[in-house]
């Protein structure tokens, strides 16, 4: 259920309610500092839904904090929208965020596949090929698995873990195109990360992570050249974490 109070009033309440410190709480996030999450809790953060791994991390930390103890349910109903109650239920690299969410909402770029996988797909994890291109270094993925792989050992336990290939150069040497990179949804992104970025647009970026705000996401890309650019977290929907990669 909503909350009656403006949802920057329901955050300090439940922060309250856990204990915490807005640094703590910060920390709790994933963010960095007391101001990254005090934007939550001002009347001028107009929005009634946190960003969907912000939620996640909370769902980590929160339950079980408070009286009457704060739920699992309750922190993420944190990130619940419009958009994950309307959107079709699926599967693909975006179910994991939308899943943790408890709405089971996937952009169309990844739905689920019309086949099904292996026999025993807690051996296998799909994989994602792109579908075309896009501007600032963007492509698609195409809606259903190329190909299976094996669960590599480090995925083992990882639910809508998955692979993909790289498209384009724009990250050599540290990735090159055709090579296999491993995701696990789930696992934080730290600086030097290799990092795949859902958008809202259905666009996807394979980057590595410099930094990350209470409001951007800094990232680099090597090719035609080095350099780092920022992104709105506002247009971001997921970020999952690269955890391996192997060439084909």
């Amino acid at each position: 259920m909503a909350p009656t109070q403006p949802f920057y009033e329901h955050l300090k309440s439940l922060r309250h309610r856990a204990d915490l410190t807005m640094a703590e709480m910060a920390r709790a996030a994933g963010l960095k500092g007391a101001s990254s999450w005090q934007r939550y809790e001002s009347p001028a953060f107009k929005k009634d839904l946190l960003p969907s791994d912000v939620v996640v991390r909370l769902a980590e930390h929160l339950p079980g904090r408070g009286d009457p103890p704060i739920t699992h349910d309750e922190v993420l109903a944190l990130g619940r929208s419009a958009l994950i109650e309307a959107a079709s239920a699926g599967s693909g690299p975006l179910r994991a965020t939308s899943e943790a969410l408890g709405g089971g909402a996937v952009v169309d770029a990844v739905q689920a596949p019309e086949e099904p996988g292996p026999a025993d797909q807690a051996d296998a994890i799909p994989v994602y090929g792109a579908a075309r291109g896009g501007d600032d270094q963007e492509m698609h993925l195409d809606g259903r698995p190329i190909d299976w792989v094996p669960r590599p050992p480090f995925l083992r336990n990882v639910r809508q873990a998955y692979s993909m290939q790289v498209v384009g150069e724009s990250m050599k040497p540290m990735y090159r195109a055709g090579q296999l990179l491993y995701v696990n949804p789930f696992r934080v992104a730290r600086p030097e990360n290799g990092v795949v970025i859902y958008k809202h647009n259905g666009a996807v970026l394979v980057k590595e992570l410099v930094r990350r705000t209470a409001t951007k996401l800094t990232v680099r890309e090597y090719q035609p050249k080095e350099r780092e650019f920022s992104l709105s977290l506002d247009d971001i929907q997921a970020i999952h974490t690269v955890v391996g990669s192997r060439e084909q």
